[in-house]
């Protein structure tokens, strides 16, 4: 086992693990440069980093998890502390504890900050931590930030597991933005109907978020 493997790494260690494929490079690098253009941190997570964080994670086969709630953030605060112990124990700088203290709660009213993750072929994953909003507006251009992420890096992974077979059965999809919830109100606000007429389709809006960008959905409901 490679300390890849045991240990949370900036996202930039991402090429190394996954340079048996030169397209899973590729993955790598252009989601890396992705989250810097949205001004968001990355790192890299192998699969027994998420075991640890399965059970406060609800994973769907979209899979767009949206990690933290109250709870979450009191358990992440554990499992940063127990990556930490790991961490040193390889004599690696923990990267992750600068992350995960601000990820929930997530898409509430009174969130300052946003996490995806992003399972990549090979066993890992790409764990995305947007910086403390500085308010209301700038949150609400996180929040879609985080949506051109997620689509642009499920392109970029569809595009490959269309001309490769290195997955190995590994669920390619993005975190599922359907559960956020955006607050409803300010849903409201946006496409200028009434909370209860959102609300009402708020399935629809959960639906369509796997396959449009936010922009299009607020203009179904326009």
């Amino acid at each position: 086992m490679t300390r890849f493997d045991s240990v949370a790494t900036h996202i930039e260690a991402a090429s190394v693990m996954f340079q048996r494929s030169a397209s899973q490079a590729k993955i790598a690098a252009r989601l890396r440069a992705i989250a810097e253009s949205l001004g968001a941190t990355g790192c890299l997570l192998s699969r027994a980093h998420c075991r640890f964080l399965s059970k406060r994670i609800t994973w769907t086969r979209h899979s767009y998890v949206m990690l933290g709630n109250a709870r979450t953030l009191e358990f992440a605060r554990g499992v940063e502390d127990r990556l930490g112990q790991i961490a040193e124990a390889f004599n690696e700088p923990f990267r992750l504890s600068e992350a995960l203290p601000i990820v929930g709660p997530v898409f509430r009213e009174t969130t300052s900050a946003l996490g995806l993750v992003i399972p990549l072929p090979g066993g890992g994953y790409l764990f995305f931590c947007s910086p403390t909003a500085k308010n209301e507006s700038d949150l609400w251009g996180r929040r879609h930030a985080f949506m051109r992420l997620g689509a642009e890096a499920m392109q970029a992974l569809d595009r490959i597991s269309a001309t490769s077979c290195s997955f190995d059965g590994v669920d390619a999809h993005i975190i599922k933005l359907s559960r956020l919830q955006y607050p409803i109100k300010r849903i409201a606000d946006c496409v200028g109907l009434s909370y209860n007429a959102v609300a009402r389709h708020r399935e629809s809006i959960c639906a369509r978020l796997d396959l449009a960008t936010f922009d299009d959905v607020l203009m179904s409901l326009a």
